[in-house]
């Protein structure tokens, strides 16, 4: 399955949009979709992370979550994603 696919799955929309540079990406659920926004003024490297976040937080269900717990969504969003990283590149040693 690739990413578009995913998406689609998944209903998530993903949008770009010149947030200022203190801003990466965010996501939103609107009706029965999720919108991540994604600045483009990043690097390529750095749009391909920020989407991966921005997903993580869907999966894991963060929207849902209150503003309280907002550092507690961010790492474990980071948790999440570190484990990924060392999964691949133990396995194939390529990951971005």
């Amino acid at each position: 399955m690739n990413f578009e696919d995913f998406c689609a799955q998944n209903n998530i929309i993903v949008k770009y949009y010149s947030f200022t540079t203190k801003v990466r990406g965010c996501c939103i659920k609107v009706d029965d979709y999720y919108i991540v926004a994604i600045n483009p003024r990043f690097s390529n490297n750095s749009i391909k992370r920020t989407l991966i976040h921005e997903v993580m937080h869907i999966m894991q269900n963060h929207l849902l979550c209150d503003q309280s717990e907002y550092e507690q969504c961010e790492a474990e969003v980071h948790q999440l994603i570190g484990g990924m990283i060392q999964l691949i590149d133990s396995s194939s040693g390529l990951f971005f």
